[in-house]
Formats: structure tokens, sequence, C-alpha cells
């Protein structure tokens, strides 16, 4: 009996990892245990629900993402298929008739600037993983089929695709045409990675299509490591420091480097780390900025996927090790401290941030109601709850 179970649970293993391929951020076994048994635990039932209806929702949604739909500022670029963004924090300087060069008033969004091409890329982020979690809980075609034609349009289509660039993003209006600090918008990019294996193993995208976006992120990748505004990013000290970082592991681990994800380990991760974090876990640059909570959480968050594709490259060592206690510590700060800014809308992160930090909690039980505070039934809340633990 002992020996079927094993050979049924080995058999499934290797299933579920030939499915997805390698894995990022999700925790994919899991999501297999929650399709197994979501029907005898009302808080995994009700977050599968909620996904499928999320993504049944996107199937309803005729617009395609992509960076063709804007109308093109020609002082910043003349290319279309290059991604452009303005500042989130940029506002018209007053004492300037015309109000350039924007200057910066952290933490408070200008939401009248036109960051077309910023909602776009995190509509299709969302899209992608509802999507593709909707068809690994339903295994219903329709789906992964959507997914594909969304992951063409924005990689593959040369009339819509993306330049992999970041050279327009985050432009401060009258000063630049693009600043480093536009890598945060990227963030994005590693929810639709974990698409991505899916679409090419359940044959929505062919083997070309795939290899493809995997070049598609190989150029990125490169833009990163050697472009004069993407190396720059090896200079930034706070939370979008460590974005730019994880952006660099997850697209390797992706493209498949696995000897050029052990050099990012060993070069880049300690002095980051060491820079950002005292012995208490106190983040020197983010709780000097306007929402100090809100930086450092998000921080945080930024080393959880470190670590987690680390791991999931079965990468463990002193590193990946020390990142695990000094979250742990970054995580007791905060949740001691309770920095400015700290309310029940960051319940979401800290409830990922406190089942990592401790073996106990269990996220399956947190139910989904509004008094829990509204991103407890947020879309990403409910994508952590199935995917991380």
């Amino acid at each position: 009996m002992l020996r079927r179970k094993t050979f049924i649970f080995c058999t499934s293993f290797f299933v579920f990892h030939s499915l997805f391929g390698q894995d990022l951020v999700w925790n994919k076994n899991k999501m297999e245990y929650i399709r197994e048994y979501k029907s005898t635990n009302k808080g995994y039932q009700e977050s599968v629900s909620y996904i499928i209806k999320y993504a049944d929702s996107v199937m309803q949604k005729r617009d395609f993402p992509r960076v063709t739909r804007k109308k093109i500022d020609t002082n910043i670029t003349k290319d279309i298929h290059n991604y452009v963004s303005y500042a989130t924090y940029a506002w018209p300087d007053s004492s300037k008739i015309n109000g350039l060069p924007y200057i910066i008033k952290d933490g408070k969004i200008n939401h009248s600037l036109a960051n077309i091409d910023f909602r776009n890329l995190t509509f299709l982020n969302k899209r992608c993983e509802s999507l593709a979690l909707a068809y690994f809980f339903t295994k219903n075609k329709k789906y992964v089929k959507r997914l594909s034609s969304y992951l063409r349009v924005w990689f593959i289509k040369e009339d819509t695709k993306m330049n992999p660039n970041f050279n327009h993003s985050q432009v401060l209006p009258g000063k630049n045409k693009g600043r480093i600090i536009g890598v945060i918008d990227g963030i994005n990019f590693l929810g639709i990675i974990e698409s991505v294996d899916l679409a090419k193993s359940s044959g929505g995208l062919s083997t070309n299509e795939y290899l493809k976006i995997k070049e598609w992120f190989k150029k990125l990748l490169r833009w990163f490591n050697l472009s004069h505004i993407g190396s720059q990013g090896f200079k930034l000290k706070n939370n979008i420091g460590t974005a730019y970082q994880m952006q660099r592991i997850a697209y390797t681990s992706f493209i498949g480097y696995r000897n050029k994800l052990i050099d990012i380990t060993r070069t880049n991760l300690v002095q980051l780390l060491d820079s950002q974090f005292d012995s208490i876990g106190k983040q020197r640059f983010e709780l000097k900025r306007t929402k100090p909570c809100s930086y450092s959480l998000a921080n945080l968050t930024y080393w959880y996927n470190i670590y987690k594709i680390l791991i999931n490259n079965n990468l463990s060592n002193n590193i990946t090790d020390r990142i695990k206690k000094t979250i742990k510590r970054g995580f007791y700060f905060i949740e001691n401290q309770n920095p400015k800014g700290c309310n029940s809308n960051h319940l979401a992160t800290f409830y990922l941030l406190k089942k990592f930090s401790y073996a106990n909690f269990d996220s399956s039980e947190i139910k989904i109601n509004e008094d829990k505070g509204r991103l407890l039934n947020s879309f990403n809340f409910i994508v952590y709850k199935v995917t991380l633990f």
C-alpha cells in the first residue's frame, strides 16, 4: 500500500512539474493539493471560486493590453513599441509658468498623468495570472486559449509587441525621457512569467512561440545588465534596488541560466541586503519615505520572491538563510514598531509574511470578508493564498 501511494505521489509530481516547467515563485505542490482537496476546505473553495469568477470576467473583455494603444509623445520616443510611463509622484512645478520641469511629491500620486502602458502592463499581469490559475483548477481550455492570445499580443506579434526595455519608464516631464527607477514597473512580469510555461505545456503556445517569448526576456535581461540606463540599477539601494535584482533573478531563472543565477546570488544580494536592514530589521531607506509601512512591506515582499526563486532553483545556502532571517526580522520590526501608515489595507501582505515567519499560521483559515480589511478579498491576496503557501 505504501509503495502504491509513493508511486502515485511521484507520478503526480512528475506530471505536475512537466506541466509547469521550472518553478518561479508559485508553490506548485501547494496548488496541486488545493486542487485535490478544495472541496473539503471552505477557505480554499472560496478562493478558487473567486479566481474563476475573475477569470470569467476577463473572458468577457474584448480589449488586449498592448503598448501600441497609447498616443505617442514624440518628445519622449518616436517608436510606439517602446514602453512609456510617467513618474508616479510627478507634479507640475507651480513656481514655473508652464509647470516644467515637473517635481516629485513623494507618496502623492498624480492620477492625471496618462500612464496607459503602465495600466496595460498591470492589466496583463492580473489577467494572465487569473486565466492561468483558472485553467489549472478547472482544466477548461478556454482560459489558456485566451491567455495565449494575450501573450502573443504583448510579446510576439510584430504590430503590437513591446520592445524589451524600460528606457522610457517613470519619465519626469520636462527633465528626462526615462529613469532607472522605472524598472519598478517590471515587477508585473513575474506573474506573467508564471503563466507562460502553462500556456506552452497545455498546447496554447507552440514551441516556436514559447521560444520567442524566452528570447524576448533574454533581450530584456541584456538591457538590465548592459544598457546605459539598465546597468544603473546596480547602484540602487532602496526597495527599487531589490525589485531590480528580483527581476534579474526571475528572468535568469526563466531563461535557464543557472550559473548566472548563482553569480547574481554571490555578487549582488548580500551587499544589498546588508545596506537596507539593521540588526533588528529596521529598513533605513524605507522608513525615511512618506509611506514607510507600504515601502517596507513592498521591499520585504520582493525579498520573499527572491528567496522563493532561489529555493525553487535548489540554491538553498547560507545566503538564502540570511535572506529568510532578515525577512523575519523585518516583519517583526513592522509588527512591533507599527511605522507610519500601517493600517488594515496592509493586512494581505502582513498575512503573507506572517505565514512565512510562523510555521503554525494557516492562511487557508482566513475568511474572505470586508471586516478583515479590503485587501483580504482582493485579487492579489487570493493569488498569494493559493500559490505561495
